[in-house]
């Protein structure tokens, strides 16, 4: 399934919220979306985040990021930057995936705040899309709390399984 991502930096000018029409550029002026290249996987895949890497590193041991994320950039792939800098690419071709820098890491509470409202408006976006939901799904490792807390705020349930 590809989907048309062009539209994607229009839908995020504005959005509805608690009743309240926001402007996210003027809200989160910090913030962009928009169709990922394969600098950015390639950015992304030099400075992955603590917790992103050793989730990378417990789905498959001996695989290198930089050899694994470009082959991602499809349709569908996005890349939120931070005051210019790649602080997290995604997509949803055969599941949902998202992966952070250590961008992260010098954000403020408020700046993450505005990367969750972000991500929450393109998870709605992805959701209103789709038509198979089981594409809305992936791995996370129990020992990424961050994650998992971010997960949950944007609605995803949390199983645990042995593999």
């Amino acid at each position: 399934m590809k989907l048309n991502i062009e539209p994607l930096q229009a839908s995020y000018q504005t959005r509805q919220t608690k009743g309240e029409l926001i402007d996210m550029k003027t809200t989160y002026p910090k913030l962009t979306i928009q169709k990922a290249t394969l600098e950015d996987l390639k950015v992304a895949a030099a400075n992955l985040s603590e917790g992103d890497l050793r989730d990378f590193n417990c789905m498959q041991a001996g695989r290198q990021p930089m050899d694994v994320f470009p082959k991602h950039l499809d349709a569908t792939t996005v890349v939120i930057k931070f005051l210019g800098e790649v602080l997290a690419v995604g997509g949803h071709s055969a599941n949902v995936w998202l992966i952070t820098t250590k961008v992260v890491t010098y954000m403020t509470q408020a700046e993450r705040y505005g990367f969750y409202r972000l991500i929450k408006s393109h998870v709605d976006f992805v959701r209103s899309q789709v038509q198979d939901e089981s594409i809305l799904s992936n791995f996370v490792s129990l020992a990424n709390l961050s994650h998992i807390k971010l997960l949950k705020k944007l609605g995803s349930k949390i199983r645990s399984e042995e593999r």
